[in-house]
């Protein structure tokens, strides 16, 4: 048997939008059977091959495929298939396999029956659960395992979805489970206060603040906004989404907040009583990061925070 009858049918697509010289565009065709003939809806303004991967297995979905494999070892391309596994279902779309590895390590992950497993509320919210606990465009936050943990279907079921559905707070007290599951504490913000408390880590130790956590968050929807619209181009403007132009260069934003460098440490004495503490020394307030958590009599007196007590008529 000759080997074109074992694959009577010989599809070839190439999706290669794009510049081939000073002028020309280079649209992406089919071969079928040695004949070729062009593919509009390939063309499509993609520079993330991740997703371009997307716009294929739609498109030979319809065309009447039942079995896609992609061929990856990226996990951002396996949160965008186990995310769209729905839609090629829909479509036709019987399996869709990932092959990942090399040589004696390759090896085949069952997409659908994994989609399947998990379920679809999670698959619906997992790209903006990526996005917010880091990928190639975002930062570490967690780990993927305390993500999955942290019940991503309750904070973010719309998540990038809609830009009028962005509930930064929802996804602020999202990242606060990844940190802590299971704690009743909803921001960052009052993270930190109770981590330094109740442990013995450093500032540089603690989680990000609630102002520094909100331009992540935007990065993250921007993100998820651009994967999940793939097929209709949409697209958000970055500099309202957590970056900044420098030099012609686009850019995160760093949204740092320092402290001057003479100023002085949270103290540790608990009461404050006399000058020894570094605050009441420099005359200045205690803070809540300080031993005595800047309460009022009688446990903390300095001065200068009894002074800011409200008299009581």
């Amino acid at each position: 048997m000759e080997k074109q009858d074992i694959v009577p049918s010989k599809h070839i697509v190439v999706s290669a939008i794009g510049v081939t010289g000073k002028t020309q565009m280079q649209k992406s065709t089919m071969v079928v059977n040695g004949i070729e003939r062009r593919e509009p809806e390939l063309d499509v303004s993609i520079e993330e091959a991740d997703l371009r991967m997307m716009v294929h297995i739609k498109n030979a979905a319809q065309n009447g495929i039942k079995r896609s494999v992609v061929v990856s070892n990226d996990t951002d391309v396996l949160v965008l298939l186990m995310n769209y596994w729905a839609t090629f279902k829909e479509i036709g779309l019987e399996e869709l396999w990932m092959r990942g590895g090399a040589g004696d390590t390759t090896r085949y992950i069952p997409v659908h029956s994994l989609a399947e497993k998990v379920g679809p509320e999670i698959c619906k919210c997992i790209i903006g659960m990526h996005m917010l606990t880091g990928t190639d465009v975002t930062s570490k936050f967690g780990t993927k395992a305390s993500a999955l943990k942290a019940k991503p279907e309750m904070y973010l079921a719309d998540f990038g979805n809609d830009i009028d559905s962005i509930d930064i707070d929802r996804a602020e007290e999202y990242l606060v489970q990844v940190y802590k599951p299971g704690t009743h504490i909803k921001t960052l913000d009052a993270l930190r206060f109770f981590i330094y408390h109740q442990s013995k880590k450093s500032l540089v130790q603690l989680p990000p603040t609630s102002y520094m956590a909100r331009s992540h968050i935007l990065r993250a929807f921007l993100g998820a906004f651009t994967q999940l619209h793939c097929f209709s181009g949409l697209t958000l403007n970055p500099e309202e989404y957590g970056y900044e132009m420098q030099d012609g260069l686009l850019l995160p934003v760093h949204d740092l907040r320092l402290l001057p460098p003479d100023f002085p440490s949270a103290c540790k004495c608990g009461k404050c009583a006399t000058l020894r503490c570094k605050c009441r020394l420099a005359g200045i307030s205690c803070c809540t990061y300080c031993k005595c958590k800047a309460a009022a009599i009688p446990l903390c007196k300095n001065p200068n925070v009894l002074l800011q007590i409200p008299m009581r008529m």
